[in-house]
C-alpha cells in the first residue's frame, strides 16, 4: 500500500522562499512536509533574500543558472504555430497580442529547458509536479510534458491567475494551452471553481475544489465592551482601499484602527493619517512577518477584523482573523461569501459607498457588543472549514 511518506513533490513557485511574498506557502508546508518523503521548492524568480527554510526534507531549487544548450526540450514552428493559432481562434486573441503570447511562449520554452537539466539528474520522476500559480510554471510544465520528461502535473488556482477579467485584455494568455496539458486544477474557493467550469466546461473534469487553511493559534483575548478595536491586514496598494478604510474609521468616535503591512501607498498613508486630527487613534504597523502578526492577534483584544479589498480569491488574511474567533466586515468579491457568513460576520457590496461602509460597520459593532457573533462560534466556523492540518491533508489525499 503507497505510504504518504514515500511521496516526492516538486512544488513550483513564484518567488518562494525569496522576497516577502508567498507567506501562505509556509503553513501549507509545515504540514505537507511532515507527510511526504522530499520537497523541491523552484522559484520562477530570485529576487532578495532567501527565508530560511526549516525542515530538513525541504529543498529550494535554482534552475536558473542552467546552460539551455545543453537541453533537448524544444517546441518546433509547428507546435509553437498552432498552440498561438489555438488560442486565438479559442479565447478570440486579437491578432495585436500575437506577438505578445509568442514571447511568453519562448520565456517558458526557455524556463522548461532548464529544469528539463535538473531533472535529468534528479531522481523525481514519479513526483508529484505542483504548481501554486496558475500561470507561468504551468506552461514550462506543459512543455515538459509535451517533450515527455512530465506524465502529469496540477495547479492550485487562485484570483489573478484565475480570473481573466482581472486582466487588461479580459483573457489570460495561453489559456487553452494550460488546460490542454494540466492533469487537475485546484481552485481555492468554491466561487472561482464555478466560474472556471462556466468559463471552460469542456474541462470541468479537471477542476476541482481545495481550500487553504491556516494553523491553529487557540483563540483570542475577547473584545473589550466599549473599547472599539478594529483591525486590518494587507498590502497597502490601490486594489486593497486601505485608505479608504482610515476614511470610514475617522466617522466613528472612540475607535481606534490598527493596519498591518506596507507597499506602495504606504507613506501617503501614513501623511494622510498625520495630517488628520485622529491620528492619535490610528497605530499603522507596517511589514510584519507572519509570526509577529499571529502573535498581535494572540495579544491583543480585536474588536473586529475589516478587509475593503476590489478583488480577492480566498483571503487567508480573513482566515486567520477568525481562527481567533475574530468577527469579519469585508467586501463581497472573489470566494468572500465562503469565510464571511452570517455565523463570522457581515459582507458589504463589492464597491461601498464610505457612509454606507461605515453604517455597516457600525451596525455590526453594536451586534458585537450585544453578544452576537461570539468569538468559539467563529472559530467553530473556522475550524471545520479553514483549519491548515485538516485541509492540507485533505490534499494530500488527492493526489494520492
Amino acid at each position: 500500500m503507497f505510504q504518504f511518506n514515500q511521496m516526492k513533490i516538486i512544488l513550483f513557485t513564484a518567488s518562494y522562499p525569496y522576497g516577502s511574498g508567498e507567506a501562505f506557502i509556509e503553513t501549507e508546508l509545515d504540514v505537507i512536509s511532515k507527510h511526504v518523503e522530499h520537497i523541491y521548492l523552484v522559484p520562477m524568480n530570485i529576487q532578495g533574500a532567501a527565508r530560511p527554510i526549516d525542515y530538513m526534507n525541504v529543498r529550494v531549487i535554482d534552475i536558473h543558472s542552467y546552460d539551455i544548450r545543453n537541453s533537448k526540450v524544444n517546441l518546433s514552428f509547428f507546435e509553437k504555430t498552432r498552440i498561438l493559432l489555438t488560442e486565438w481562434f479559442r479565447s478570440n486573441t486579437s491578432l495585436k497580442f500575437i506577438r505578445y503570447d509568442l514571447k511568453l511562449l519562448r520565456n517558458s520554452e526557455s524556463v522548461a529547458k532548464k529544469l528539463s537539466i535538473w531533472l535529468r539528474n534528479t531522481d523525481v520522476k514519479d513526483g508529484v509536479f505542483y504548481s501554486y500559480w496558475f500561470d507561468e510554471w504551468t506552461s514550462a510544465l506543459a512543455i515538459l510534458k509535451m517533450n515527455g520528461l512530465v506524465s502529469s502535473y496540477i495547479s492550485r488556482a487562485h484570483g489573478f491567475d484565475l480570473y481573466c477579467e482581472r486582466h487588461l485584455r479580459n483573457q489570460i494568455p495561453l489559456r487553452f494551452f494550460h488546460f490542454k496539458h494540466i492533469d487537475r486544477v485546484f481552485v481555492i474557493s468554491k466561487e472561482g471553481q464555478h466560474y472556471l467550469e462556466h468559463k471552460f466546461p469542456e474541462y470541468n473534469g479537471k477542476i476541482d475544489l481545495s481550500y487553504l487553511g491556516t494553523l491553529d493559534y487557540g483563540l483570542g483575548i475577547r473584545p473589550i465592551p466599549n473599547d472599539i478595536h478594529i483591525v486590518s491586514c494587507s498590502v497597502v496598494k490601490p486594489i486593497k482601499r486601505v485608505s479608504a478604510i482610515f476614511k470610514i474609521i475617522e466617522g466613528i468616535p472612540n475607535a481606534h484602527w490598527t493596519h498591518i503591512g506596507a507597499g506602495e501607498e504606504f507613506e501617503e498613508l501614513r501623511e494622510q493619517v498625520n495630517n488628520s486630527e485622529h491620528c492619535s487613534r490610528v497605530t499603522l504597523k507596517g511589514a510584519m512577518n507572519h509570526n509577529e502578526v499571529m502573535g498581535f492577534y494572540a495579544k491583543n483584544a480585536i474588536t473586529c477584523f475589516i478587509n475593503l479589498s476590489e478583488s480577492e480569491g480566498l483571503p487567508v488574511s480573513i482566515m486567520e482573523a477568525i481562527s481567533f474567533g475574530i468577527p469579519i466586515i469585508a467586501t463581497n468579491v472573489g470566494g468572500a461569501s465562503e469565510i464571511v457568513t452570517e455565523q463570522t460576520g457581515l459582507l458589504l457590496p463589492a464597491y461601498p459607498q464610505i457612509d454606507e461602509a461605515r453604517q455597516s460597520l457600525i451596525s455590526l459593532l453594536h451586534q458585537i457588543n450585544k453578544g452576537f457573533f461570539p468569538s468559539q462560534t467563529i472559530r467553530d466556523f473556522w475550524k471545520i472549514h479553514f483549519d491548515a492540518k485538516i485541509n492540507y491533508r485533505n490534499f494530500i489525499d488527492q493526489l494520492v
